[in-house]
């Protein structure tokens, strides 16, 4: 919901154009919300009734619940993916 509402801000700060998909989504802002709501429910329930939740960032794990036996912060998960691909941005730049 955030890539939708503030893409634009997130995209300028990664140094990327905003895809496509993204664009379409923000002219259509209500229908994209609404969409993103269920279909995150039904993606949540799904995993959470299997008791399996793992984040994973280019073949790294980032958090498992199968391991730590409980689901991450938001906060956290999302400050781990940012430092992630700050680590990676600075890393091509320097090649």
């Amino acid at each position: 919901m955030l890539a939708v509402a503030m893409g634009d801000k997130l995209f300028q700060w990664l140094n990327r154009p905003m895809p496509e998909t993204l664009i379409a989504a923000r002219e259509n802002m209500v229908m994209s919300m609404v969409f993103i709501f269920f279909f995150a429910n039904n993606v949540s329930n799904m995993f959470l009734s299997t008791g399996a939740f793992e984040v994973y960032l280019n073949g790294e794990l980032l958090h498992s619940k199968l391991e730590t036996g409980h689901l991450p912060e938001w906060d956290s998960l999302f400050h781990n993916i940012l430092t992630r691909l700050e680590h990676n941005i600075d890393r091509y730049a320097a090649q």
